[in-house]
């Protein structure tokens, strides 16, 4: 991976997760709505997500984990660092937030079974929306630790018992997080593919720019879902529907994917070989740690937030969106040090 395109997925990555917060920030009810013109977005920049994800994991089992137990703490190390954190501060912000304004809070669900659900990612494994409290971010990362479980069997397992364990894993996770599954299988065929590596540089603009106005077609005036999704869901009963879950759109979640797989695959090949100012070197990929805490902190934020400026109205003028944000990024640290106590012990654990 060259310098120049590691910056790249940095710079994509965050503006994806900026893209979700300003979606859910724009929520009316989180006295957001000059952001309006810019929301609409949040679930494609899962997708986006999705793709990213493939490919960053993908790359560090060819380079860096060798062999499963180093895999298994890697992960469990990168999932656990931020969600851990959120599920607690969620936990904390709702109880808070419901004192304040218990109107705002009457949809959330509560039971410590969703916050074990989430704690383990099983959340969205076949039982729809069993997210901690208020945290409705959380449903990507089961589909992200069901994406690492598979990969990770397919990866490791010995060929005897490699598909038989891969079935089983598929029959965990469900069919919603399947459905999903291409999405982040050509992030990790992105770079696998030889054909991918052998691109050259004027062919990779050409391949990146098809691939974003293939993705920008579908996404924006929702062409995908207006022409497939809506179209689909209306023949499907309802039960179907509300197993489908976050994954009701999955073909032209895929599509996009598939438009966000070729810009990332073309930008790949430009961008090979390229330098770049040594302070984007610097200040990017340091910007872009913040790009999983902003994630899964920003939500409970928004919530809590949004109770208190019923209480404090001069919160509702800008102070929602700005605290909710900044907090959120100010999490960054505090991740980064228990991701190393994390992995320190599950590797003394798996070692044992």
């Amino acid at each position: 991976m060259s310098p120049a395109f590691s910056i790249y997925l940095d710079v994509l990555r965050l503006a994806a997760a900026l893209l979700v917060f300003v979606h859910h920030a724009s929520y009316a009810r989180y006295h957001g709505t000059a952001l309006q013109g810019l929301a609409g977005y949040g679930h494609e920049a899962v997708v986006v997500f999705f793709v990213l994800s493939g490919y960053v994991i993908a790359y560090s089992r060819d380079h860096k984990d060798l062999d499963w137990r180093h895999y298994a703490v890697q992960r469990l190390s990168r999932l656990w660092s931020v969600a851990l954190p959120a599920i607690v501060l969620t936990t904390v912000l709702d109880a808070g937030g419901r004192s304040l304004l218990p109107a705002l809070y009457e949809p959330v669900p509560g039971g410590w079974g969703r916050v074990l659900a989430s704690v383990c990612f099983v959340n969205e494994f076949w039982i729809e929306g069993w997210a901690a409290g208020s945290n409705v971010p959380l449903w990507s990362l089961s589909y992200e630790a069901g994406y690492y479980l598979l990969f990770g069997v397919l990866s490791f397992a010995g060929p005897r018992w490699r598909w038989p364990l891969a079935l089983l894993c598929g029959l965990l996770v469900g069919p919603r997080v399947l459905l999903l599954l291409p999405a982040w299988w050509m992030g990790v065929w992105i770079h696998r593919s030889p054909r991918v590596h052998a691109m050259e540089a004027s062919r990779g603009a050409l391949v990146a720019a098809g691939g974003l106005a293939w993705a920008l077609v579908l996404v924006l005036g929702k062409v995908g879902n207006r022409f497939i999704t809506w179209r689909l869901l209306e023949l499907l009963p309802q039960p179907a529907v509300q197993l489908l879950g976050a994954s009701d759109a999955f073909i032209s979640d895929n599509l996009i994917a598939l438009g966000v797989a070729a810009h990332v695959a073309g930008m790949s090949a430009w961008l090979r070989g390229r330098h770049l100012p040594a302070w984007q070197g610097h200040w990017v990929p340091l910007l872009s740690r913040a790009t999983f805490p902003i994630y899964l902190f920003h939500y409970p934020l928004l919530q809590f937030f949004s109770a208190l400026a019923a209480v404090w109205p001069p919160l509702a003028l800008g102070g929602v969106t700005v605290l909710s944000l900044a907090l959120s990024a100010a999490f960054t640290g505090p991740c980064e040090q228990l991701r190393q106590v994390l992995r320190r012990g599950l590797a003394r654990l798996l070692r044992a």
